[in-house]
């Protein structure tokens, strides 16, 4: 009995070690690559595209935050989602540029608020005040949304490792 249940830590230990082996690859070691990675994504589905930018954490907000400025960015609405999803105030400014760009299209102002809200609640609903009546997009229901102070889904480090998996996890 005691070999048995030595011999499953030695499995599960080994199992552990290739896990965090298969983590450890997965994120980018740097901006530069996890920018790289962002845009030679090829295989993945539409939902994963931002992901190397959330593996890539805040090192890649300063790249972002200059790269979502050119408005035509390939895959700049995941940018700007990523933006919102990694949380760092300092993209504020450029969201906000969006967000009041009348020469903007529609989906990346809407984005842009939607990337605000998820950085800062308050900033969010300010923002929301001011273009509650701004009938283009989704802005109307979005910012009901925001000014309803409706829960908005955060992806983070953790849930992009996870993936799928995630929801198993989180079910209260």
């Amino acid at each position: 009995m005691k070999r048995r249940l030595w011999l499953l830590g030695v499995l599960v230990g080994i199992a552990g070690l290739g896990v965090a082996c298969v983590l450890y690859a997965s994120v980018p070691r740097s901006a530069d690559a996890a920018i790289e990675r962002f845009y030679s994504a090829t295989d993945v589905a539409e939902g994963q595209l931002m992901n190397p930018l959330l593996l890539g954490g805040r090192k890649v907000v300063p790249r972002l935050i200059d790269e979502v400025k050119n408005k035509t960015m390939q895959r700049r609405r995941y940018a700007i989602a990523a933006l919102g999803h990694l949380g760092d105030p300092s993209a504020i400014t450029v969201l906000m540029a969006i967000v009041n760009d009348s020469t903007e299209l529609d989906y990346f102002r809407c984005d842009a608020l939607e990337a605000i809200a998820r950085i800062d609640r308050e900033k969010g609903r300010e923002v929301a005040r001011e273009h509650r009546n701004t009938q283009i997009g989704y802005m109307p229901s979005l910012t009901a949304e925001i000014l309803a102070d409706a829960p908005m889904e955060r992806k983070t480090f953790l849930t992009v490792i996870l993936g799928d998996f995630y929801h198993l996890f989180a079910r209260g």
